[in-house]
């Protein structure tokens, strides 16, 4: 019995992440506009520069605050997060809420950053 209650706990701790996330991917697919649309990749400097997407602002997670207040976004932007795996993008994500911005989401990857921001 417990054997069973442990695997179903590693269970949940693996697909609700992953299906989370393809929810946010999915909504964001629906929302995106090109024009209005702000990716901000939240990875370091160095992840950015041996994979970055042209069309995302690079402003690491570490340093955020500063960069975000530096810029001209304005905090009604539609801004969609994302970083290797989606942990340091869920924690901008509460950075600029708490900062004020509005309209925030966490998409997860690069991939998906990438997938979103093609799609014709």
């Amino acid at each position: 019995m417990k054997i069973a209650i442990v695997f179903l706990i590693i269970l949940l701790f693996v697909t609700v992440p992953k299906w989370i996330g393809a929810q946010n991917v999915s909504i964001a697919k629906q929302r995106f506009d090109a024009k209005k649309t702000i990716g901000i990749d939240v990875r370091t400097k160095e992840e950015f520069k041996s994979n970055g997407a042209d069309n995302s602002l690079n402003m690491p997670v570490d340093e955020l605050e500063s960069l975000i207040a530096k810029s001209d976004i304005a905090q009604d932007a539609m801004i969609f997060l994302f970083c290797r795996s989606g942990a340091r993008s869920q924690r901008a994500k509460q950075i600029l809420e708490k900062m004020g911005y509005k309209d925030v989401t966490n998409i997860g990857t690069y991939k998906d950053w990438v997938n979103i921001s093609t799609t014709p």
